[in-house]
């Protein structure tokens, strides 16, 4: 059995063909001056009009020393070729396939909440990379039971009642709550669940944020739902903050 490819070999199987048909499609250089004399020797030999389309023909009646003048003199200025920019492009494509992407999963991170009346613990909540967004996995007791606001925050402070916790983070400054599957705050994060026992160890998934994002942050949980809106009330009308949690440093 053969080895693995690496991903650098698997973009060059990817992308050689791509490179052969865009060849194929955009036809010869014709700024080339060794093109030019090619298709003017055929020309002339089959006595047909085989010229590329769009070119002047008053060019192709330059002699062979001529258009090596020409080509000499403008040497130092870039020709428009419509080719080189293409494959310039792909080539680029083909180095990022080799590349690491800067978010993995596998990232992760635990949050440490506590009540913020009291500042009792009540649990925490991990945070994973997916490859779906960041999956908040909560391990919490004491709260009352339905579901509940659950927003990160722009502070890494969980003080005043969790009011220093600021706004939801909002890095677009959107100015709306539309929830997590909107294009508002960056912030809305999914309802959490919480049993008939108090406990929420339901998972959900962010699917726009990512671990760093939390990074300076914190998490807040509110005493009532959200409707990922701002009507009737605002903020998708969650109220009071009863739990926080300040995010410790990722390192991604």
């Amino acid at each position: 059995m053969g080895s693995a490819r690496t991903p650098v070999q698997t973009g060059v199987r990817f992308w050689r063909p791509v490179l052969h048909a865009c060849t194929l499609f955009i036809g010869p250089d014709e700024h080339d001056p060794a093109t030019f004399r090619a298709v003017e020797r055929l020309r002339t030999q089959s006595g047909t009009d085989t010229r590329p389309s769009g070119v002047n023909a008053a060019f192709y009646q330059i002699n062979t020393a001529r258009l090596e003048d020409r080509v000499t003199a403008q040497r130092e200025i870039p020709p428009r070729n419509i080719r080189g920019t293409i494959l310039g492009a792909l080539v680029l494509g083909l180095g990022l396939v080799g590349c690491d992407d800067p978010v993995s999963p596998g990232d992760s991170v635990v949050v440490e909440m506590s009540e913020t009346a009291s500042g009792v613990s009540i649990g925490s909540i991990r945070v994973e990379q997916t490859a779906d967004g960041a999956r908040f996995t909560p391990n919490l007791t004491g709260l009352t039971p339905g579901e509940h606001g659950f927003h990160l925050h722009e502070n890494p402070s969980c003080g005043m009642a969790g009011q220093d916790a600021g706004s939801h983070y909002d890095p677009q400054n959107t100015g709306r709550h539309e929830g997590p599957y909107g294009n508002g705050h960056l912030g809305a994060l999914p309802r959490l669940s919480v049993n008939s026992s108090g406990a929420a160890t339901t998972p959900v998934v962010a699917p726009r944020v990512r671990v760093r994002d939390l990074d300076g942050r914190s998490l807040i949980i509110h005493a009532g739902g959200d409707n990922y809106s701002d009507t009737p009330a605002p903020l998708g009308g969650g109220g009071a903050r009863v739990a926080c949690g300040v995010v410790p440093a990722t390192g991604t």
